[in-house]
């Protein structure tokens, strides 16, 4: 058995992956955050855990008859042809709960549900004179401008919440969340502008000198703010099959835009400034599954999961 848990050690670990999601919109999604349930496929509804207490799972609390602490980190690596690197340590879960009586648990917990935090430099690339339309010397011709892109994104959405977990008979248990989401998202893009010239061999003059290069900078920062709201449930059947489900949702996202934009030149003079804010409202996520846990006999079964998640997304659409 020893030997056997190894093996899924490590094949867990040759299929362990980091993600680029981060990159895009609100970020990467963060829901996997005990790594018992992960060690058997990432369930959303069963633990490898003797006494059945899954974090991911309210409906099982009830089994926990002691104060808990929790907390859970991440750790991943990825590397790709753009970018070289990308590292990450991220916590992802803290709670504390207790029981109430016998059959009833308590929890209060705190967890990150979306996260960005990444930073690309890009290589400074070139515009040719055929292709730019801007005339720095006013001689009637466009000149050749060589330019870099830079991008920093952090920050995220956050969730606390309350959980309550009973026990109604021996066969059904029930678990009900609330949660509030909250956090901020900074994005912020830099591009530097050079003028640039050639000499009659082809060698790149750098005109800085004449023609003070221009940093354009845009810096976005979102606050993020809505109620959520989750139901488990579980149903003990014959010869230990259990059969679970969860269903949660959010009311509208409340998106908050402050935004500013300012292009300065090397001199110091400031060439264009301004900033304005803007209020959105997206519709909620709703996120559902349903699982079968078989017993087969005693060192032997099966666990059947189903998860849909629908995300963020404008009312219009």
């Amino acid at each position: 058995m020893i030997i056997f848990s190894l093996i899924i050690l490590f094949f867990n670990s040759l299929l362990a992956q980091s993600s680029s999601l981060s990159l895009y919109g609100i970020g990467e999604r963060i829901y996997s955050y005990d790594a018992n349930s992960v060690s058997i496929g990432n369930s959303r509804l069963f633990t490898s855990n003797s006494n059945d207490f899954s974090i991911s799972s309210q409906s099982t609390y009830y089994n926990n008859s002691q104060a808990n602490l929790s907390m859970s980190m991440s750790f991943s690596k990825m590397q790709s042809d753009s970018i070289d690197e990308l590292l990450s340590n991220n916590f992802h879960h803290l709670s504390f709960g207790f029981p109430i009586t016998d059959n009833q648990y308590f929890m209060l917990s705190m967890n990150p549900r979306f996260r960005s935090n990444i930073v690309l430099n890009g290589d400074f690339e070139f515009i040719g004179a055929n292709q730019s339309n801007i005339d720095y010397d006013e001689d009637g011709e466009y000149d050749p401008l060589q330019y870099r892109n830079d991008y920093e994104m952090s920050g995220g959405i956050s969730e606390i919440s309350s959980s309550i977990s009973s026990k109604l008979n021996d066969n059904i248990s029930l678990g009900f969340k609330i949660g509030q989401l909250f956090g901020t998202n900074s994005m912020e893009h830099v591009s530097y502008f050079h003028v640039i010239d050639f000499d009659a061999e082809g060698n790149l003059i750098n005109q800085d000198a004449n023609y003070p290069p221009v940093v354009y900078r845009t810096f976005n920062k979102y606050n993020y703010s809505s109620l959520t709201y989750k139901i488990d449930m579980r149903f003990n059947l014959r010869n230990d099959n259990v059969l679970a489900f969860y269903f949660g949702q959010s009311d509208h996202l409340d998106v908050s835009l402050d935004s500013f934009t300012k292009s300065v030149e090397q001199n110091g003079s400031i060439v264009l400034d301004y900033d304005y804010t803007k209020d959105y409202i997206f519709k909620g996520y709703m996120d559902y599954g349903i699982g079968f846990k078989s017993h087969i006999y005693e060192n032997f079964g099966y666990i059947l999961e189903l998860q849909k998640y629908d995300a963020f997304h404008s009312l219009e659409s």
